[in-house]
């Protein structure tokens, strides 16, 4: 994140395993990675800030009891949210935002009772997250 006066950029990478569930003999998870535009006042010791972004939301599910049942779907995705930041010193703080994540297009979800999704919809879902910020 910049620490200039309005705008930002920055990478954010996001992994949830389990995220359609735990179902005994299935793995499943969720890999994102996401650029950012970021927008806030950038100054001073609390910083709010909304984001907006686009990137890649990697779906995969397997049921190790299914011989070839493996899932793995990239979808391009978006994401948009806002948080806070605070800083103790000039490079040191704490950050929590929450932000909403989905696919443009649709994505194939097998069906093994992990989800109340259907197959062949758009993925999303909220993240919030709490964190140490270093900016520099």
């Amino acid at each position: 994140m910049s620490a200039g006066s309005v705008l930002g950029l920055e990478e954010e990478i996001g992994y949830a395993k389990d995220f359609f569930g735990s179902v005994p003999g299935t793995d499943n998870s969720v890999f994102t990675a996401m650029t950012n535009l970021t927008a806030g006042i950038f100054k001073g010791p609390v910083q709010p800030y909304f984001l907006l972004g686009v990137g890649l939301i990697r779906s995969h599910v397997s049921p190790n009891i299914i011989e070839g049942g493996e899932q793995t779907t990239n979808s391009f995705g978006w994401d948009v949210g806002g948080g806070i930041q605070g800083f103790f010193s000039h490079s040191v703080g704490i950050r929590g935002d929450l932000r909403h994540l989905r696919t443009f297009g649709d994505v194939p979800i097998l069906n093994l009772g992990v989800a109340d999704l259907r197959p062949n919809e758009s993925l999303g879902f909220w993240r919030g997250s709490l964190g140490i910020a270093f900016r520099f």
